[in-house]
């Protein structure tokens, strides 16, 4: 297990499999830091990052399988049962649970004890018990009779939308950034058994439901998703890649994910919020009615239409594949539009984080004005002038430049709409106060000097003479 420093990095892919497999956990001991991807098989050997040669160990754990030579046979055997897996072996004068997912067949006598067992299991306050009633729902699901595996998968989608809306959205007091990032172990391997189920059994109606459910950072990595409800899911951060989405739907979902190679046939994105990775993704017949699509990289996106396209919202800076077929829609938005939304979205995090009453949040309102001016949207325009300059001169006095540049920028404007009383006027005061700030010499104060004459010889720029 000696390093090289020619080895290429263990695909992320792998190290996420052998992870989960482990639970997260030291496959010897349990320890859960820090951890190592240990080779089975010597890398000078297999020169290969493959997850059946891959075992999850702690460091400590990692130093003695080196030291104490522990070879191959025992490393598999403890990658076959790892900790989190043996905690719950049942064993000859116990009556606990067996949890592991063994080849041994199920007593039919048993399953009615084992299943309340394992429903019992997933309200316990301990992560690994919980954990445990999962995978012997599991082993139910396969084993027992056929009408008790809907009813598991019924009871884990059931588990896994409770459970998550628990969970924060961001960081909080309660929640810190060290936190809410992480997706509960008991969650991830819910959705890790929904997605590797048996469907061969299962009939039309018989639907994965998660709906509402918060599955941020969830690695369902080649799930079997087809026809799963996710309406109103909370999706940010899903490696979604490979996994069977056909007839999928994701209305009002909220979706920044990973899609690569995804088959999307036929799903429908109706007003979900899509920041999407698609590379190899399948969009074939799916539906993207009003979904938002600001934020996404299409181009390796597959049996994508334009009529698709001109159903959904974006804006330019979308990356498109690189065809002549499609086009960026007529009705998306242009840089200017994308650059108002994104200081609107700005100017109400600094509201909340600031307050009103700050001078950052006032400049914002003047940048915005100058945006809205631009595109023609003056009363917008207007209202954030006004805002500035109210909230400038509340936070940085009666003759700070940036009030001066405020009541300039908002005399334009009324120049330009033919205003020109209310003009001459917020000239003036911009005048005054740049000349007091900035000096007579400053290019702003002479710019606005000569506005001014003009519209005293003239008529005011963009008004009647």
């Amino acid at each position: 297990m000696a390093t090289s420093s020619t080895r290429p990095r263990i695909p992320a892919e792998v190290e996420r499999e052998i992870f989960i497999q482990a639970g997260h956990r030291c496959a010897v001991c349990g320890e859960s830091l820090p951890l190592d991807r240990a080779h089975i098989i010597p890398w000078r050997e297999s020169r290969e990052h493959r997850v059946e040669d891959l075992i999850c160990l702690c460091a400590n754990c990692h130093r003695r399988a080196d030291v104490e030579k522990w070879g191959q046979p025992t490393l598999r055997e403890y990658k076959q049962r790892p900790w989190v897996s043996r905690r719950f072996e049942v064993h000859p004068a116990s009556t606990t649970t067996d949890f592991r997912l063994s080849n041994e067949p199920l007593d039919d006598r048993l399953v009615p004890e084992r299943f309340s067992q394992a429903v019992e299991h997933l309200g316990s306050q301990d992560l690994l018990v919980r954990v445990g009633g999962i995978y012997a729902l599991e082993k139910i699901a396969k084993q027992a009779p056929i009408d008790y595996h809907w009813t598991v998968m019924e009871l884990l989608c059931s588990f896994v939308r409770e459970r998550s809306r628990k969970r924060p959205k961001g960081p909080s007091e309660e929640h810190p950034e060290d936190t809410w990032f992480l997706i509960p172990f008991d969650i991830q391997s819910s959705l890790a058994v929904l997605g590797r189920r048996d469907t061969s059994d299962e009939t039309e109606d018989q639907r994965i439901d998660l709906r509402g459910a918060n599955l941020n950072l969830a690695e369902p990595h080649g799930a079997k998703f087809n026809k799963a409800l996710f309406h109103e899911a909370s999706l940010e951060l899903v490696a979604f890649t490979a996994a069977e989405l056909r007839d999928a739907v994701f209305f009002n979902a909220s979706l920044a994910a990973n899609l690569a190679n995804a088959d999307l046939t036929s799903a429908k994105f109706g007003n979900a919020k899509l920041a999407v990775q698609a590379d190899g993704a399948n969009f074939h017949k799916a539906d993207l009615s009003r979904a938002q699509l600001r934020g996404s990289d299409l181009r390796g996106a597959k049996n994508l239409t334009q009529e698709q396209l001109e159903s959904a919202y974006g804006d330019i800076y979308i990356q498109l594949p690189a065809t002549n077929e499609l086009k960026h829609p007529q009705h998306w938005d242009t840089e200017a539009e994308v650059m108002i939304k994104n200081l609107e979205h700005d100017l109400a995090a600094k509201k909340k984080a600031l307050g009103p009453a700050h001078a950052v949040v006032g400049r914002y309102h003047d940048q915005l004005g100058d945006w809205c001016s631009s595109q023609g949207r003056d009363q917008e325009a207007e209202s954030h002038f006004l805002q500035a300059i109210e909230n400038l001169k509340e936070t940085l006095g009666p003759s700070h430049s940036d009030l001066g540049k405020s009541l300039y920028h908002l005399a334009r404007l009324y120049a330009k709409q033919g205003r020109n009383e209310e003009a001459r006027t917020r000239y003036q005061q911009a005048r005054v106060i740049l000349e007091e700030a900035c000096g007579p010499d400053d290019p702003l104060v002479i710019r606005i000097l000569a506005e001014i004459l003009e519209a005293e010889t003239t008529k005011l720029p963009g008004g009647d003479p």
